[in-house]
C-alpha cells in the first residue's frame, strides 16, 4: 500500500499518545497527547490535516485494547481513514530487546511498526453495530459464568472440608444464588440469539452453521463475533486463531518432533469447540465412525479429537460459502 504518514497510537482508559513520522525517515517523529474521547479523536485529526491533507496516505496502527479502543476505531472507520487494531503481542514481539518503556516511547514505537510492515498489514475493518453488541453480551456471560463456577467450587470445597451445619448453610445459600446466575444466564443466551434473529445477514449464517451436528447458539455468536460474520478468516486461519491447527516444530538435524497446537490461542473458543466435538462424535454417524477407526488405528485420542475440531470449522465455513445447510451423512 502506498502510504507516506505512519501513525502510532498507544492507548489508555484516559488518554492517547500519538506519534507519526513521515516516510522512512523513523528518527524525526512527533509526539502529541490527547483525551481518549471523540473531542480528543478530533483533535489527532485536525493535527494530521496541517500535516497532510490526504487521508489515502496514512496509515494509522495501534494495539486492540477492547473497550479502551473501540471509539477511537469506530472514529476512523466513520472518516474512511486506513487503520489496523494490531495484536499488542505481536507488536511487542517485534521490538526485539526492550530496556525501556513509557507511553511516549510504545507510540513511537507503533508507528515504526506500522512503518515497517505496511505491506504485509491487514487493515481492521470493523464489525456492525449489532455485532458489537453481540460482543458485550458475550463478555457479561463469560463473567457471570466465572462467578457462578467460582461460587459453587469454593461452597462445595468448604461443605468437603468440614461437613459442619455452618458450611451446609453457605452451599445451600449458594445454591440458591446459582439458581438466580442460571437463569440470568438464559436470559442473555436468549437475548443473544433474538440479537442475532433481527439481523437478516447473521440469522442466515447463524441458521446454516447450526445445521452443522455438534455446533451449538453459543459457538456461533462467537464465531459470528470473531470471524466478522465469516469475513475476517479463512477455515484454516480460524482453526489457528483457535489453537486447532497444528503446527511444526523441528530445527537443523534434530529428529522431528510431533506436530502440536499452539498455545498461543483464543482458549475460550477451543473449549466450546471441544464440547462440540464431543456432542458430533456422540450424534454424527460419519464422525462417530471416523473417531472410532483413528483410535482403533492407534492414534493419541486428543490428536484424534483435535481432528474433529477442525471438522467442524470447515463444515461450518463451507456451508456459509455455499449458502445451504448440512446434510448429515449415514456413514
Amino acid at each position: 500500500m502506498k502510504k507516506k504518514v505512519f501513525i502510532g497510537i498507544d492507548v489508555s482508559k484516559s488518554k492517547l499518545d500519538a506519534t507519526y513520522c513521515i516516510g522512512d525517515n523513523l528518527q524525526v517523529s512527533n509526539h502529541f497527547i490527547v483525551n481518549n474521547n471523540p473531542k480528543g479523536f478530533a483533535q489527532i485529526l485536525k493535527r494530521l490535516n496541517k500535516l497532510e491533507g490526504d487521508h489515502d496516505l496514512w496509515l494509522v496502527c495501534f494495539e486492540d485494547t477492547g473497550l479502551y479502543s473501540i471509539g477511537l476505531a469506530l472514529f476512523f472507520q466513520e472518516q474512511g481513514i486506513d487503520f489496523c487494531q494490531e495484536s499488542a503481542l505481536r507488536i511487542k514481539l517485534s521490538m526485539g530487546i526492550k530496556r525501556g518503556k513509557n507511553d511516549k516511547l510504545d507510540s513511537r514505537e507503533i508507528a515504526q511498526y506500522a512503518y515497517t510492515h505496511k505491506e504485509k498489514l491487514r487493515l481492521t475493518d470493523m464489525p456492525k453495530e449489532r455485532l458489537l453488541e453481540l460482543k458485550v453480551l458475550l463478555s457479561y456471560r463469560d463473567r457471570l459464568l466465572r462467578q457462578k463456577n467460582a461460587l459453587l467450587v469454593a461452597a462445595r470445597e468448604s461443605y468437603e472440608c468440614f461437613g459442619n451445619e455452618t458450611t451446609q448453610f453457605i452451599l445451600d445459600d449458594s445454591q440458591e444464588i446459582i439458581a438466580q446466575y442460571n437463569q440470568k444466564l438464559k436470559d442473555i443466551e436468549r437475548r443473544i440469539k433474538e440479537y442475532i434473529q433481527d439481523d437478516e445477514e447473521l440469522r442466515q449464517n447463524y441458521d446454516l452453521a447450526t445445521s452443522v451436528v455438534g455446533v451449538g447458539p453459543i459457538i456461533i455468536a462467537y464465531m459470528l463475533v470473531q470471524t466478522n460474520n465469516f469475513r475476517l478468516y479463512s477455515p484454516r486461519e480460524y482453526a489457528c486463531h483457535t489453537g486447532v491447527a497444528p503446527h511444526e516444530h523441528s530445527s537443523g538435524t534434530d529428529l522431528p518432533q510431533r506436530r502440536t497446537t499452539s498455545k498461543m490461542a483464543n482458549k475460550k473458543m477451543k473449549t466450546l469447540l471441544t464440547n462440540g466435538a464431543n456432542s458430533a462424535i456422540m450424534y454424527d454417524p460419519q464422525l462417530k465412525l471416523y473417531h472410532s477407526r483413528k483410535v482403533k488405528e492407534g492414534k493419541n485420542k486428543y490428536s484424534v479429537l483435535n481432528a474433529v475440531r477442525f471438522k467442524l470449522i470447515a463444515r461450518v465455513f463451507s456451508v456459509v460459502k455455499r449458502g445451504t445447510p448440512y446434510v448429515k451423512m449415514a456413514h
